[in-house]
Formats: structure tokens, sequence, C-alpha cells
């Protein structure tokens, strides 16, 4: 899938491309009277655009679809020495401990997603890590440990955490 891909690799405030696939969304949030804060970023750094976007359309997706309803979502951002951090922070769909990296794996479905039929085909997140992989960066998830149950579905307070290089040689 991604053997040949050549990157275009150019500076871009992130927060940018993040608010041009949030609006894609907007209406499945709306749906769900999800309020999503996005933080004010301005920094700009360099990555290739194209498949950064579609790595965050995909955690965003999965974001709409396993959200609580009547929550808030927060997307920050934060500037470390030689790297940026986007982070989502959700109350969503409980991760069961061991689930952290299957989520990532070609696929893989968690649990509740499974049980509650809100599964997809386990592409997403992988294509997620993919992407961000081939911008030299990582994404990683801190799951809720304490779920709390919404009609009957656990939910819990979970963060993915997308750390990209700063300056890129």
């Amino acid at each position: 899938l991604l053997g040949n891909v050549k990157l275009n690799v150019q500076e871009h405030n992130i927060r940018d491309v993040v608010m041009i696939v949030l609006y894609m969304f907007f209406n499945d949030f709306s749906a769900k009277n999800v309020y999503v804060e996005v933080i004010d970023f301005y920094e700009k750094i360099s990555f290739d655009f194209e498949s950064f976007q579609i790595a965050v359309y995909h955690i965003i997706e999965n974001a709409a679809k396993y959200v609580a309803p009547k929550t808030n979502a927060k997307i920050s951002f934060k500037l470390e020495k030689d790297s940026v951090l986007v982070i989502f922070e959700m109350t969503s769909l409980y991760i069961q401990p061991g689930e952290e990296q299957e989520i990532f794996n070609e696929g893989y479905s968690g649990e509740l997603a499974r049980k509650t039929e809100t599964a997809g085909k386990g592409i997403g997140m992988y294509r997620a890590k993919q992407l961000i992989e081939l911008n030299k960066g990582t994404i990683i998830v801190e799951p809720g440990e304490f779920p709390n149950k919404h009609k009957g579905v656990d939910y819990a307070e979970n963060k993915f955490v997308i750390t990209l290089p700063r300056y890129v040689d």
C-alpha cells in the first residue's frame, strides 16, 4: 500500500489540517451533541499534507463513531523541543487492557466496538499509524482506566497522541 509513496514535505500549520478534517465530521458530532474544542496553535512544522490529512481523517472518523453522546472532546497541541504533539481527548468506548497496541493492527476491532456493533473493518487506526510513521511520527493511545456506563455501554477518558518531529532532515 505505502511502498512507493512520494511525500511532498512542506511547512504547514498542523491545526489547520485538523480543522479541515474536523469540519467534514461536524454533523456526526452534532448528531451526538458532542462539542469539540480545538485549542489555538500557530506553529508551522514540516510534513506531507495529504498523507497526514488522511491519517487525521481516520482518527477523527473513529472519534465521531466511538465518542460518548452529550460529552465534550478536546484537541490540543503541545510544542516540545524536537516535536509537536497533537492530543485528542474524549470520552469514548472503553479500551480493554491489552488492546492499546491491538487497535493499530490491521483488521482488529476493539471488543466493545464489536459488542456494540459499531466496529468497522479494523483499517482506520492501522492506516493512520502507517501514514503518521511515513511522516516520521508516532501515535499512541492512553486509554482511560475507569470505565463509566452510559446506556449500558462502557466509556472512558481516552487520549490519542500523535507526535511529529519539528524538524525534518
